[in-house]
Protein backbone atom coordinates (compact mmCIF):
# COMPACT_ATOMS: atom_id res chain seq x y z
CA UNK A 1 0.00 0.00 0.00
CA UNK A 2 2.87 2.14 0.89
CA UNK A 3 4.39 1.80 -3.01
CA UNK A 4 1.03 2.65 -4.37
CA UNK A 5 0.66 5.65 -1.92
CA UNK A 6 4.23 7.26 -2.91
CA UNK A 7 3.15 6.35 -6.84
CA UNK A 8 0.78 8.85 -6.52
CA UNK A 9 1.25 11.26 -3.89
CA UNK A 10 3.84 13.67 -6.18
CA UNK A 11 0.58 14.67 -7.84
CA UNK A 12 -0.04 16.81 -4.65
CA UNK A 13 2.85 19.29 -5.49
CA UNK A 14 2.57 18.90 -8.61
CA UNK A 15 -0.50 20.54 -9.20
CA UNK A 16 1.28 23.73 -7.73
CA UNK A 17 2.73 23.71 -11.34
CA UNK A 18 -0.40 24.07 -13.65
CA UNK A 19 -0.18 27.76 -11.96
CA UNK A 20 2.28 28.55 -15.60
CA UNK A 21 -0.59 28.02 -17.37
CA UNK A 22 -1.64 31.51 -16.10
CA UNK A 23 -0.41 33.77 -19.09
CA UNK A 24 0.56 37.56 -17.96
CA UNK A 25 -2.88 38.94 -19.92
CA UNK A 26 -4.93 40.77 -16.76
CA UNK A 27 -8.25 40.02 -18.38
CA UNK A 28 -10.79 39.82 -15.64
CA UNK A 29 -12.46 36.33 -16.64
CA UNK A 30 -8.75 35.30 -15.93
CA UNK A 31 -8.51 36.86 -12.93
CA UNK A 32 -11.48 33.80 -11.67
CA UNK A 33 -9.47 30.94 -13.74
CA UNK A 34 -6.46 32.09 -11.47
CA UNK A 35 -7.95 31.75 -8.45
CA UNK A 36 -10.25 28.36 -8.94
CA UNK A 37 -6.66 27.00 -10.28
CA UNK A 38 -4.79 28.44 -7.58
CA UNK A 39 -7.51 27.14 -4.62
CA UNK A 40 -7.34 23.66 -6.44
CA UNK A 41 -3.55 23.70 -5.97
CA UNK A 42 -3.92 24.41 -2.67
CA UNK A 43 -6.29 21.64 -1.68
CA UNK A 44 -4.18 19.28 -3.37
CA UNK A 45 -1.38 20.52 -1.33
CA UNK A 46 -3.22 20.16 1.68
CA UNK A 47 -3.77 16.88 1.03
CA UNK A 48 -0.95 15.70 0.06
CA UNK A 49 0.02 17.15 3.33
CA UNK A 50 -2.25 15.31 5.40
CA UNK A 51 -1.35 12.11 3.37
CA UNK A 52 2.07 12.61 4.10
CA UNK A 53 1.01 13.28 8.27
CA UNK A 54 -1.04 9.76 7.95
CA UNK A 55 2.03 7.85 6.41
CA UNK A 56 4.70 9.09 8.87
CA UNK A 57 2.33 8.17 12.20
CA UNK A 58 2.17 5.01 10.31
CA UNK A 59 5.78 4.61 9.58
CA UNK A 60 5.89 5.45 13.22
CA UNK A 61 3.90 2.77 14.65
CA UNK A 62 6.07 0.29 12.48
CA UNK A 63 9.64 1.99 12.47
CA UNK A 64 11.51 3.86 14.97
CA UNK A 65 10.90 7.46 15.28
CA UNK A 66 14.40 8.36 13.09
CA UNK A 67 13.66 5.76 10.50
CA UNK A 68 10.12 7.04 10.54
CA UNK A 69 11.59 10.38 9.65
CA UNK A 70 13.69 9.41 6.94
CA UNK A 71 11.30 7.38 5.10
CA UNK A 72 8.90 10.96 5.15
CA UNK A 73 12.39 12.74 4.00
CA UNK A 74 12.83 9.90 1.46
CA UNK A 75 9.56 10.09 -0.11
CA UNK A 76 9.54 14.18 0.13
CA UNK A 77 12.67 13.57 -2.63
CA UNK A 78 11.28 10.84 -4.56
CA UNK A 79 7.84 13.55 -4.56
CA UNK A 80 10.49 16.21 -5.92
CA UNK A 81 11.33 14.19 -8.74
CA UNK A 82 8.22 12.95 -9.66
CA UNK A 83 6.92 16.22 -10.02
CA UNK A 84 9.82 16.78 -12.74
CA UNK A 85 8.90 13.66 -14.67
CA UNK A 86 5.60 14.75 -14.65
CA UNK A 87 6.13 18.29 -15.77
CA UNK A 88 8.79 18.34 -17.86
CA UNK A 89 8.70 14.78 -19.09
CA UNK A 90 4.84 14.57 -19.05
CA UNK A 91 5.00 11.00 -17.07
CA UNK A 92 1.64 10.08 -15.13
CA UNK A 93 1.88 7.82 -12.14
CA UNK A 94 0.41 4.91 -14.07
CA UNK A 95 2.99 5.10 -16.91
CA UNK A 96 4.20 2.50 -14.06
CA UNK A 97 2.31 -0.05 -14.91
CA UNK A 98 1.53 0.85 -18.33
CA UNK A 99 5.15 1.44 -20.05
CA UNK A 100 7.37 0.54 -16.95
CA UNK A 101 11.28 -0.36 -19.16
CA UNK A 102 10.25 3.27 -20.88
CA UNK A 103 9.78 5.17 -17.60
CA UNK A 104 12.98 3.68 -15.98
CA UNK A 105 14.79 3.97 -18.71
CA UNK A 106 13.94 8.10 -18.46
CA UNK A 107 14.57 7.76 -15.17
CA UNK A 108 18.21 6.69 -15.39
CA UNK A 109 18.95 9.08 -18.51
CA UNK A 110 17.62 12.11 -16.41
CA UNK A 111 19.01 11.67 -13.07
CA UNK A 112 21.54 14.08 -13.69
CA UNK A 113 19.74 16.30 -15.72
CA UNK A 114 19.83 20.05 -13.79
CA UNK A 115 16.64 20.89 -14.53
CA UNK A 116 15.46 17.56 -12.96
CA UNK A 117 18.11 18.31 -9.88
CA UNK A 118 17.14 22.29 -9.77
CA UNK A 119 13.08 20.53 -9.88
CA UNK A 120 13.56 17.50 -7.35
CA UNK A 121 15.53 20.01 -4.70
CA UNK A 122 12.84 22.62 -5.10
CA UNK A 123 10.00 20.25 -4.57
CA UNK A 124 11.39 19.00 -1.90
CA UNK A 125 12.07 22.13 -0.03
CA UNK A 126 8.62 23.31 -0.90
CA UNK A 127 7.36 20.33 0.65
CA UNK A 128 9.53 19.58 3.13
CA UNK A 129 9.23 23.32 4.85
CA UNK A 130 5.27 22.50 4.68
CA UNK A 131 4.92 19.47 5.90
CA UNK A 132 7.50 21.00 8.91
CA UNK A 133 5.21 24.29 9.67
CA UNK A 134 2.73 21.97 9.52
CA UNK A 135 3.58 19.37 12.43
CA UNK A 136 5.07 22.36 14.26
CA UNK A 137 1.54 23.81 14.07
CA UNK A 138 -0.35 20.65 15.10
CA UNK A 139 2.05 20.34 17.82
CA UNK A 140 1.83 23.88 19.36
CA UNK A 141 -2.36 23.73 19.21
CA UNK A 142 -1.95 20.16 21.03
CA UNK A 143 0.14 22.02 24.17
CA UNK A 144 -2.32 24.77 24.50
Amino acid sequence: MTILWLLFFPNAPYLITDLIHMNERQVPGEWGDAMLLFTFALCGLATGINSLMIMHMNFVKRFPKHVAYLLIGGSIVLSGYGVFLGRVQRWNSWDIFVRPQDLFMDIVVHLQNPTAIFMTVSFSLLMGMVYMMTLTMMRSSNNS
